[in-house]
């Protein structure tokens, strides 16, 4: 075979190979795409079903992108999703995302709570990975189904099934569910009692067909119809029983036993299921046989009832509760004290005395759904003009319920009146109150560090700039005056900003509880004379009349001077900045076991807002006010720690007056004969 055969074999057989693997590509990517546009339906149904919202999370982006039922999208960002979100979704949110994204799981989930501040429904998040590259997610999907309806359902269907089994299990009469072919379902508590302990039953608890009970055996199941019929059933001693459909009363007979053949249809007319309701009369068959010990029935149904009865009084009584009826027709609440005893009857007019105005409006609107005998409960709240034995506010809470009767006409049923109860809920009002009182106050103290904080930057970061800008003009100065000027401003700067300092980090060592206190024998009328000095040196200005007067030749007390040596300082501080003139007076005195400390001057003095609140943390009183707001909160946390007390009175415009008690004990004492101011 020639070279030019074989290649053209070879040729062959590759073009038939291409031709076979464009065939099965072209169908793989028919199947490919078919695939991709049946799950674009079925993402599209999904999204206009308005149960199930698609978005997109770009992490290099930061922002997120929602896709709308008509595949329309709208991109927000994160901030912006922040803002419509309660912080706990938020924090899921952002969590369930880093759970995904470090790969720590392929998909992560969370329930979102339904929010009326932010209009969002109850709703499950799945958050999965959309778009890899190199080994790392570069954007996110998520998928949002709404829970409530879906929760509205499964509830519903739950208290339905709930009612449906309340009523089947406690109902009176035996009942038997058979499907549609006639093979047993179920049967309920009250038929399993009435033959409990027969050897063989009628209507036995195991599989079976109707057809196989010989009380049906002549019935058709499929007429369509109800039947009843009176059985009467005999048991021998060992369990046998024998029926006929003739009823009789010889005495012999155990048993008389009444049912009925009930069809039950689907909305299509199609019987689905077929219900046979069946009695025990044997009592009313036997007559007075039985009479005596049906007296005995009731007299202990009786005996239970009172006891019932009883039990609601107590109740009524121990909760503060009444019960309550309302009717359309005369206007009039009735309040009963206890079953059956009324208390008393009001009129609207006379319901509006007993409460304060403040219930009014809430009150009308619930009348309203009264007077109109809407079949709908009510509820109402009343701030009552009366105490509680306390001499608390007084706060009712009142539930009704509608009872119906028929209509004159025959046409159905109306309103009657309305039924229910009245609880105190005084301590419950009051407690929900005080939780919004403290949330406010909390609020409040927030608001206040907050605008501290701000002060306190503003203040630490001022000299701290001038410090730095007289530092850069000091580099340039033309003149040794201007370097005096400088250099002056820088020092004042320094020391301004080193106080400051050293306030934050005194009074986070108190907070902390890590100040020591150093009790040690002090001269007090010398450290007096040094402080007077120090005082002077550092506050004295010719406008300004400072008296200090000493009326100790000796003082020798066991006391921190360093800490009284720092509220002296901070107390004068004050007194100096805001007295721009007139004087400042102070004086000491020893009495009753500690030493009183007195500073008096008639500067601008503060009005009774500020005053309330100049001893709080991070408080600056009025906007007259200057500085951190910090001197006399540590003046107070000092002289606590030395176990004394700081107090406080002032007038607008006329000046202040602080004492300080400390505790100490005194060694030596010598008044002076005459003091010298």
């Amino acid at each position: 075979m020639s070279s030019i055969t074989v290649l053209n074999i070879v040729l062959l057989i590759l073009v038939v190979l291409a031709q076979v693997f464009l065939f099965f590509y072209h169908k793989r990517q028919k199947r490919i795409y078919d695939e991709e546009k049946l799950q674009v339906s079925r993402l599209t149904t999904i999204l206009e079903s308005g149960e199930v919202t698609l978005w997109t999370y770009d992490v290099d982006a930061r922002t997120f992108t929602r896709y709308n039922r008509d595949m329309t999208s709208e991109t927000e960002s994160l901030k912006e999703v922040e803002s419509r979100m309660d912080k706990a979704d938020f924090n899921n949110l952002m969590a369930s995302m880093s759970i995904v994204r470090n790969g720590i799981e392929e998909r992560s989930s969370f329930v979102q709570n339904a929010s009326s501040q932010h209009n969002v429904q109850e709703s499950e998040l799945v958050i999965s990975p959309l778009v890899r590259q190199n080994g790392e997610i570069k954007v996110l999907m998520a998928v949002q189904h709404d829970m409530t309806k879906e929760r509205r359902q499964y509830f519903q269907l739950d208290e339905a099934k709930k009612r449906f089994q309340a009523i089947f299990d406690e109902s009176p009469f035996d009942l038997y569910i058979y499907d549609s072919e006639g093979w047993y379902v179920n049967m309920n508590n009250q038929a399993r009692e009435t033959f409990a302990g027969r050897k063989k039953l009628p209507l036995p608890d195991e599989r079976h067909n109707l057809k196989d009970i010989p009380f049906f055996q002549d019935i058709d199941i499929n007429d369509g119809l109800s039947h009843n019929m009176a059985i009467r059933i005999a048991f021998s001693e060992d369990g046998e029983c024998t029926y006929e459909y003739a009823v009789s009363a010889r005495r012999e007979l155990r048993m008389y036993y009444e049912t009925a053949f009930i069809p039950i249809y689907n909305d299509n007319g199609e019987r689905i299921y077929t219900v046979v309701r069946g009695i025990d009369v044997t009592d009313l068959a036997m007559g007075y046989h039985d009479m005596k010990a049906d007296n005995k029935r009731l007299g202990e149904a009786t005996k239970t009832t009172m006891a019932l009865v009883e039990k609601i009084d107590y109740v009524l009584t121990t909760f503060e509760m009444q019960i309550l009826c309302f009717y359309p027709d005369t206007r009039q609440m009735v309040f009963y004290k206890s079953m059956g005893v009324v208390q008393h009857v009001l009129d609207e007019i006379q319901l509006f005395t007993q409460a304060k105005p403040d219930t009014y409006p809430h009150f009308i609107r619930e009348l309203q759904v009264v007077n109109k005998r809407l079949d709908q409960p009510i509820r109402f709240h009343i701030h009552s003009i009366y105490q509680n034995k306390d001499g608390s506010e007084r706060y009712l809470n009142c539930t009704m319920n509608p009872v119906f009767r028929d209509k004159k006409d025959g046409s159905g049923k109306e309103v009657d009146y309305y039924f229910g109860a009245m609880t105190n809920d005084s301590q419950m009002v009051m407690t929900t109150m005080k939780l919004e009182e403290e949330k406010k106050k909390a609020e409040e103290s927030e608001t206040v560090e907050t605008a501290f904080l701000k002060n306190m930057s503003y203040e630490i970061r001022s000299p701290l700039t001038n410090v730095v800008g007289f530092t850069e003009l000091l580099e340039h100065a033309s003149s040794e005056e201007e370097e005096k000027l400088f250099v002056s401003e820088i020092k004042n700067n320094s020391d301004k900003l080193l106080m400051l300092v050293n306030e934050v980090l005194l009074l986070s060592r108190l907070d902390a509880n890590m100040e020591p206190l150093n009790i040690a024998e002090v001269n007090v009328p010398e450290a007096y004379d040094r402080w007077i000095t120090e005082a002077w040196e550092k506050y004295g200005r010719d406008d300004l009349r400072m008296i200090f007067d000493s009326p100790y030749e000796h003082l020798v007390a066991e006391l921190d001077a360093a800490k009284v040596d720092t509220v002296m300082d901070h107390l004068l501080m004050n007194a100096v900045a805001y007295t721009k003139k007139g004087y400042i007076h102070f004086h000491y005195e020893y009495v009753g076991g500690a030493i009183v400390l007195n500073i008096e001057d008639t500067g601008v003095g503060m009005d009774k807002e500020t005053l309330d609140k100049i001893m709080e943390r991070f408080a600056r009183g009025s906007s007259n006010r200057e500085g951190t707001g910090l001197g006399l909160p540590i003046c107070q946390s000092l002289v606590k720690l030395m176990g004394g007390t700081m107090n406080i009175q002032s007038t607008l415009g006329k000046g202040t007056s602080i004492w300080v008690t400390i505790p100490c004990n005194v060694l030596v004492m010598t008044k002076k004969k005459k003091i010298y101011v």
